[in-house]
């Protein structure tokens, strides 16, 4: 190897530092500026939230989040994960702010007086940042991205490190009473839908679009199901606010549906919405935004439809070498006789 490695993209971390910092601060002002302005700004609140104790203490977990932000810039190694971590931050910060224009948001519970270090540091966030801006809590959908920045820097112990500080910094935005607890299963969604728009790898095949009508019905079967999930949800209010999730997840698989995609079907001839997903299997998103939907579609896998899925031109090949083994069937074969779907054809070795 005639070169050694890339040098760290340091000096492109500190220009995207320069921009994201204002960037972050004026458009997260504006919200709560604009929220403050409105006559009624309602709230979303169960009652057993009201016990949840105020630790002065967890306010460094809560600020923690700004260094990790900062530094996690320079923790990318290569230009290509930097430009797809800034991308990240940069559309969680445009949906959790379209969020808290469009529904604004407000924290219902007085904060009890502080002193000392500790009081300091909540004055200093007071100036900053109003009871508003609530749903989805941004906080928590930036932690979704750095964790998985982080993590993927960290060996065993350094992840386990990091996610217990993680899940410090998640519940520190309930006993600060900064946020309500339907912010933090809200923020969590949206930074891994983050992950799904913007995925580590492109499709490793072409996109083509299917003129198959099954498609089109999956996509409408599964929009329904969400649309009608998050109805339910919004109509029972209290815990009916976590039929969202399933919601979303159901609404995210027909999209994946609607759209050009890459190799959709299974060996055995059914669907899987994930393998459609321009996002990797050990994709976090996949794990977690999508999997709902998918553990209420697992297949009975010991039938198959009658019409299989079509395939894209000049596939057959590719299908068959993952449905059939090599010289499977091939040397019982009658002369004449027509092998099943998926078969190998290829004449026994002698």
């Amino acid at each position: 190897m005639s070169g050694g490695a890339a040098p760290r993209p340091w000096k492109a971390a500190a220009l995207w530092l320069a921009f994201l910092g204002p960037a972050f601060f004026a458009s997260y002002g504006f919200a709560n500026w604009l929220a403050s302005r409105r006559a009624e700004v309602g709230s979303v609140a169960f009652g057993w939230e009201r016990h949840i104790p105020f630790l002065a203490w967890t306010i460094v977990p809560y600020w923690s989040i700004d260094a990790l932000y900062a530094v996690s810039l320079f923790v990318c190694r290569t230009r290509r994960e930097l430009a797809l971590h800034v991308r990240r931050l940069l559309l969680a910060q445009l949906l959790c702010i379209a969020c808290f224009l469009a529904f604004p948001l407000r924290f219902s519970f007085s904060r009890p007086a502080t002193g000392g270090v500790f009081g300091a540091m909540f004055a200093a966030l007071a100036d900053f940042d109003k009871p508003f801006n609530q749903a989805p809590s941004l906080h928590i959908a930036l932690l979704v991205i750095l964790w998985v920045r982080y993590a993927s820097h960290l060996g065993r112990t350094g992840r386990a490190l990091l996610a217990g500080w993680s899940v410090l910094v998640a519940l520190s935005v309930l006993t600060t009473y900064q946020h309500h607890f339907l912010d933090i299963p809200t923020g969590i969604w949206a930074g891994l839908f983050c992950f799904w728009l913007v995925p580590e790898a492109p499709a490793a095949e072409p996109a083509y679009r299917s003129r198959e009508p099954a498609r089109l019905r999956l996509a409408l079967t599964y929009l329904a199901g969400g649309a009608a999930l998050a109805f339910a949800g919004l109509r029972l209010g209290g815990w009916g606010w976590l039929l969202l999730w399933p919601a979303g997840a159901l609404i995210l698989v027909a999209a994946i549906y609607s759209r050009p995609v890459p190799q959709i079907g299974r060996p055995d001839g059914g669907l899987d919405p994930l393998a459609a997903a321009p996002l990797s299997r050990r994709c976090l998103a996949q794990l977690a935004a999508v999997d709902p939907a998918r553990r209420g579609a697992r297949p009975d896998r010991r039938r198959r439809p009658r019409r299989p899925y079509p395939h894209p031109p000049g596939a057959a090949g590719e299908r068959r070498a993952v449905a059939g083994r090599p010289g499977r069937r091939a040397a019982s074969r009658r002369p004449g006789r027509r092998l099943p779907r998926g078969a190998d054809a290829r004449p026994a070795a002698a």
